[in-house]
């Protein structure tokens, strides 16, 4: 071994402004003979790591929604036949629904479990993921589902996080112009309809919305925008 050091690295903020901890050598002495790094005309260069301990690593949290024994799942949810074990306090604290179906004088009040008919089990959970602080990320395919159970249960904050994984990834979206528009007029979305209609740029682009299979359910409102924005080209 040429040369042996040990450091710590350091990373308080981001990678881009973390230190390296370890000593610097100049390229003078990297070619010096006198060094002894040279061999034959050549350098050699080995970097051996051992990392002896990590800290601050983010942990992604799990929820477990069939663990019918957690003390903070208090609430079974019904769906097919099926339970989910969840948290009265964290669905009242989004939801203005459940908070009266929990802490009013509804029937539901004191039961441990109820039933929800019209709702698919896999969607029910995912939104409970995008809900919980478990970290879960909002994709194409989910983005609809998670607004229809959103505007179902009045969860705005999971309406705006949608809206704002939609127009944000708006380029990289395999949902075409049309459907962006239907989605943005169906849940009132003003971001993304904006987002939408600014990407409208051509004659040719509104022929396609009024040629597409969502244009005769667009709202009258929504169908004035379209043409205001086209007399304005």
């Amino acid at each position: 071994i040429v040369m042996q050091m040990d450091g710590n690295f350091n990373n308080d903020e981001d990678y881009v402004r973390a230190y390296w901890p370890f000593e610097q050598i100049r390229w003078i002495d990297v070619v010096s003979r006198e060094k002894g790094f040279m061999k034959d005309g050549k350098i050699s260069v080995e970097v051996r790591f051992w990392i002896s301990n990590m800290e601050g690593i983010k942990k992604l949290l799990r929820f477990d929604f069939a663990d019918s024994t957690n003390p903070r799942n208090d609430i079974a949810i019904v769906i097919g036949g099926e339970k989910i074990y969840t948290s009265k306090a964290i669905l009242a604290a989004h939801s203005p629904v459940f908070n009266a179906m929990f802490y009013s004088d509804f029937k539901e009040k004191n039961k441990e479990e109820i039933e929800l008919k019209g709702v698919d089990r896999e969607e029910f959970l995912e939104m409970l993921h995008v809900i919980y602080p478990s970290s879960k990320k909002i994709t194409d395919k989910s983005a609809e589902y998670l607004l229809r159970l959103g505007d179902r249960f009045q969860i705005a904050i999971l309406m705006d996080r949608v809206e704002e994984f939609l127009v944000n990834y708006y380029d990289h979206s395999n949902i075409g112009d049309a459907d962006m528009l239907r989605i943005a007029d169906k849940y009132r979305l003003h971001g993304l309809m904006e987002r939408t209609l600014s990407e409208l740029k051509t004659t040719e682009d509104f022929q396609e919305i009024e040629q597409s299979h969502v244009f005769d359910g667009l709202s009258p409102k929504t169908i004035r925008l379209l043409f205001t924005r086209h007399l304005y080209l």
